[in-house]
């Protein structure tokens, strides 16, 4: 197990950094700012207001190897920004950080062989968070995150895509069907160096099976998913995390219904 480990590393490196003409590497990013206020009636807290920032820089290179399957890898920094937690009656900041966002946004190197596409990486291969009804989710996180910097979260169970984990990713062709599986050795690991790649003592592996259907059986507009997930406890007298979701949606070009259902 050891072995493969390193020449995975290896096989990483090489890709991001090669210089064959068979590679093609790009670099892109975003920036997002915004400006919220609003206010809020019979609380402690009078108002609220801002402005708060997200800016992601992406890296991704795809060829072909040598033996004439395709490639593609890369990462993303993602900077979600950091309040410097202002000290009330002063002009002064309490110490603040950046999220673990930077680490674990959409790192992989997949190994592509016509349908079936074998991945390792964290926050890339499909799973639970994509919604049937994804604008549903979206407007409540939205507001959400602007009242008291609360939070409404989609990851469900056992969060395996928070993970560094291996899976594969098998397209049924005519179908508009995608079925995944997802291995993460130790759960809520967004990757060691490259010298101690874990810790002992955490949380247990997991797993997360499931599908997508994008226009399935040639219904357009129509999008259907289900998944599931579990990691054993990791301490005696805990209970297994478990979670589900499926949903079905249809868009009508402006318009769109769906129904998600989770569970835990």
């Amino acid at each position: 197990m050891k072995k493969t480990l390193l020449i995975s590393s290896a096989l990483a490196s090489g890709i991001i950094y090669s210089g064959s003409a068979l590679a093609q590497t790009t670099v892109s990013g975003s920036l997002d700012l915004h400006y919220k206020a609003f206010s809020m009636d019979g609380t402690a807290t009078t108002s609220n207001r801002g402005i708060g920032r997200e800016s992601q820089l992406n890296v991704q290179s795809k060829g072909k190897l040598n033996n004439g399957m395709d490639y593609a890898a890369g990462f993303s920094l993602e900077f979600d920004g950091a309040n410097g937690s202002p000290t009330a009656g002063t002009n002064s900041n309490a110490s603040s950080t950046e999220s673990n966002s930077i680490s674990n946004e959409n790192v992989y190197v997949d190994i592509i062989m016509g349908s079936t596409t074998l991945t390792m990486g964290i926050d890339h291969i499909q799973n639970s968070t994509n919604h049937s009804a994804p604008f549903v989710r979206n407007v409540l996180d939205d507001v959400a995150a602007g009242y008291a910097g609360m939070s409404a979260t989609d990851q469900i169970g056992a969060k395996t895509k928070e993970a560094m984990a291996v899976g594969i990713l098998q397209n049924i062709p005519g179908t508009g069907i995608n079925l995944s599986a997802l291995y993460a050795p130790q759960g809520g690991s967004i990757g060691g160096s490259d010298q101690n790649a874990g810790t002992t003592g955490q949380r247990n592996s997991s797993y997360e099976i499931g599908f997508i259907g994008t226009d399935p059986f040639g219904v357009k507009g129509a999008k259907i998913h289900a998944f599931k997930n579990k990691e054993d406890a990791s301490i005696t007298g805990a209970a297994d995390v478990n979670g589900t979701t499926y949903g079905v949606g249809y868009n009508f070009g402006q318009f769109a219904l769906g129904v998600d259902v989770q569970n835990e």
